[in-house]
């Protein structure tokens, strides 16, 4: 049967093959723990800890210093990726040796700062043999005024003896990642860091804050959801990235230890529900889909109640996260295959919404894998994620305002659509003129306008001769003629008059803003000449007379269909009197 234990290499069976090897396993591990100490130069300002650390785990969460410094032979030198140590449950030494340089000025201050702000529970011991020379407590679990220094980061500033080394004992204990990006600045470099570090989060804030208003200025005027979905995507998401980066333990919240050390949980959960509804509105997915736009709502609904109930003690710390990590992309995965089938057919807004998918899931992996301990703490990993928010916030926008563009350029369709109806309402099919219903629609408005010196007059038209036209060379010939009748007609007059077909071959004109009797007379006769000359038809040439009958209207009051019935009487009276004349109704309308 083969010994399950790994045998030794040839060259080490013998005993002083194995008393050799095991020499050089020892010089092996001490090597490994000697690692050489961060040296403090003013002239460089700042000193990265993490190539220098090593780590020791304690699953008991019981040991103290003086326990810890008899296990020195036990930290390792950790094997993740840079300054991220996952999640880890168990609480975690780090230990850093450091060396202040001999020609250190005097007047220059140092900095211990972790950027990462979601750690519970931090303690910094600095060593030198077997005196500790300073111990400092951080941690969320301190409301920001109860920390050695009052900022959105670990800090605490350092005592360090110039020349001399000291190790730097970092005990860590926190219910998130354990992310320890750990740096030594001069007080000098830290500030300049932190107001650049703020700048830039206080332009990314801003460009959050626009399209808040922006949202809520849309919301208000339209009461359109998406306006409303994006208003509370961008508040939960920058509220979130102020409570990840600290800024809201620090500006918003600093009296609320609950929020300070859960906020960003809590507001993931919202911004998912906000993200499951936004994708379902701005995609109509329940107009395909409707199972899948349910189960949206159901979720979005589901990620609210289960906010509220991580925000009662009902719900973990580890359980909201996991949540979150698990149901993060949902909202895409959900809503993907009718954004991609959207986008297929021309659906420009669809297209912004994959776009929108695509940039922050570049985000949201970068985020996961500095969460899950699988990605280096650095400061572009960490900021990827809200870079990401930033560009998709942007293309939630531009869907917004293809949706908008979409709703106005259909409701524009409509009102042609309801103008176009409206003028085939009221225009004669085969002229092109006014009928009758136009006409009455535009009759009054011109009589109101009546007054001394601008007088309006109706003329009603009939033709003489109209039907041997139909008889002879039928009924196409008849309605050729009726259309160059109102051509002329309408040639005549001005262009704030009106010109309509009753029916058959009787036409209405309406003439405003008349000088007197003489000028309605004038008018009278112009409309009589239309028929002057003869009409060149199609297939033959005809000649047509006309009779005139026209009423007046002096002041505003009169009435349209009473100066038309006038008109006609005027008009009928004409044609008793031999036809091809212009007569005036005997008695005006409105005041003498």
């Amino acid at each position: 049967m083969r010994d399950p234990m790994p045998s030794f290499p040839t060259f080490a069976r013998g005993l002083p093959g194995r008393v050799l090897l095991t020499c050089l396993l020892l010089l092996a591990a001490v090597a490994a723990q000697a690692m050489p100490p961060v040296v403090l130069d003013a002239r460089t300002g700042s000193a990265l800890l993490w190539p220098a650390v090593t780590v020791l785990r304690d699953p008991t969460h019981q040991l103290e210093l003086a326990d810890v410094r008899t296990r020195d032979a036990s930290f390792a030198r950790p094997t993740g990726p840079y300054a991220n140590l996952g999640l880890e449950r168990a609480t975690v030494w780090l230990r850093v040796p450091v060396l202040l340089s001999s020609d250190h000025p005097g007047d220059f201050r140092w900095m211990f700062t972790i950027d990462y702000a979601s750690l519970d529970a931090v303690d910094l011991y600095v060593q030198q043999g077997d005196r500790t020379l300073q111990h400092a407590v951080m941690g969320d679990r301190l409301l920001v005024h109860e920390r050695p220094f009052p900022g959105r980061t670990h800090s605490v500033a350092l005592d360090l003896p110039p020349g001399e080394p000291v190790t730097l004992y970092v005990r860590v204990r926190t219910t998130s990642t354990v992310v320890v990006p750990m740096v030594i600045r001069t007080a000098t470099d830290h500030v300049a860091h932190e107001n650049a570090f703020q700048l830039w989060h206080g332009i990314a804030v801003g460009i959050g804050l626009c399209a808040l208003i922006y949202a809520l200025t849309g919301f208000v005027t339209t009461r359109e959801a998406l306006y409303g979905w994006l208003a509370w995507s961008v508040v939960a998401g920058v509220l979130y990235f102020f409570a990840y980066f600290g800024f809201a333990q620090q500006y918003v919240w600093p009296d609320s230890p609950w929020l300070v050390q859960n906020g960003a949980a809590f507001l993931m959960l919202l911004v998912l529900a906000g993200g499951f509804m936004f994708a379902e509105r701005s995609l109509d997915v329940s107009g395909m889909y409707p199972r899948v736009g349910r189960a949206m709502h159901v979720l979005a609904g589901l990620l609210v109640v289960l906010a509220g109930l991580f925000a009662a003690g009902h719900l973990g710390y580890h359980q909201a996260t996991d949540i979150a990590t698990v149901v993060g992309s949902w909202p895409m995965l959900l809503s993907v295959t009718v954004a991609v089938k959207r986008a297929r057919k021309g659906d420009r807004a669809a297209t912004w919404v994959i776009i929108g998918w695509l940039v922050y899931a570049v985000g949201v992996v970068a985020a996961m894998a500095v969460n899950r301990g699988h990605g280096p703490a650095a400061v572009w990993m960490q900021e990827a994620h809200m870079v990401a928010a930033l560009l998709q916030a942007f293309a939630w926008i531009m869907v917004i305002n293809v949706r908008v563009a979409e709703i106005r350029d259909a409701a524009e369709a409509t009102r042609r659509e309801h103008d176009r109806m409206m003028v085939l309402s009221q225009t004669d099919a085969l002229t092109g003129l006014l009928n009758r219903r136009g006409l009455q629609l535009g009759l009054q408005p011109l009589i109101d306008q009546a007054a001394p010196g601008r007088l309006t007059a109706v003329y009603l038209l009939d033709l003489d001769g109209f039907k041997p036209v139909n008889d002879q060379h039928g009924h196409d010939a008849g309605d050729e003629l009726l259309v160059q009748i109102g051509q002329r007609l309408k040639a005549v007059v001005r262009a704030n008059d009106l010109v309509a077909r009753l029916g058959g071959d009787e036409f209405v004109v309406v003439a405003s803003q008349l000088g007197g009797d003489t000028e309605a007379e004038l008018v009278g006769h112009k409309l009589l000449g239309c028929c002057d000359a003869p009409f060149r038809l199609t297939h033959a040439e005809c000649e047509v007379g006309m009779t005139v009958g026209y009423a007046i209207a002096a002041h505003a009051g009169a009435e349209g269909a009473e100066l038309l019935r006038r008109a006609d009487s005027a008009m009928y009276g004409g044609k008793q009197a031999g036809k091809r004349r212009v007569r005036r109704a005997h008695v005006e309308t409105g005041p003498q």
